[in-house]
């Protein structure tokens, strides 16, 4: 399994108005699920809707990070390397996705009262 950071974190733009930094949220959850149905990916309907229980899963997500299936991560991976157009505000987001952490997962063991 992988383990993603789904924390927004901030990042510094340019305000073209102003012409001064300002610090802005990146939506980590949003771009993520962005990014995972992308128009950019060509997707059928049938893989579209096979990404739909991922896209929910990490929107729903109650904690600041995610466990995935090596399988789910794939198709993560694919899309980030597969759309175009990423910029420096972008960065971080690839790193949590590219090089997310494999996490070994075993059965818990239940305590016996």
């Amino acid at each position: 399994m992988r383990r993603i950071n789904l924390e927004n974190y901030t990042e510094v733009v340019r305000d073209e108005e102003s012409g001064k930094d300002v610090e802005l949220p990146y939506p980590v959850r949003d771009s993520m699920v962005d990014v995972l149905l992308s128009k950019e990916l060509g997707l059928s309907s049938r893989e579209a809707l096979a990404r739909e229980d991922l896209a929910r899963k990490i929107r729903d997500s109650s904690d600041g990070t995610i466990l995935i299936e090596e399988s789910e991560w794939e198709k993560l991976q694919t899309a980030v390397d597969t759309i175009t157009g990423w910029c420096r505000t972008d960065l971080e987001f690839l790193h949590r996705v590219i090089d997310a952490p494999k996490v070994e997962v075993g059965e818990k063991k239940s305590e016996e009262a």
